[in-house]
């Protein structure tokens, strides 16, 4: 193999290596562990409330962060904190 191909399939599996952590969270399910929690339009506490769910409610993770995690839940997307989350 000329260097040319190796240079392309060490950068493809670098890429496969930054992105495959992305791609396993998304479909990932989680539930609401809060008594009610707010699903926000805006990852803040400070955002609009878009409607709450009780303990219990299965949640699409679309993006986990460390303080929130945007998810879709009953056809809504928006943002939940991730501490309420397992």
């Amino acid at each position: 193999m000329t260097s040319r191909v190796w240079v392309r399939l060490i950068c493809l599996v670098l890429c496969l290596t930054v992105l495959l952590p992305c791609v396993s969270a998304l479909g990932e399910t989680t539930k609401v562990t809060a008594y009610l929690l707010r699903l926000r339009a805006t990852p803040s506490d400070k955002g609009r409330v878009i409607d709450a769910y009780p303990r219990g409610t299965v949640v699409t993770i679309l993006k986990k962060g460390a303080e929130w995690t945007k998810v879709k839940v009953h056809g809504k997307t928006g943002y939940m904190k991730t501490s309420m989350l397992r």
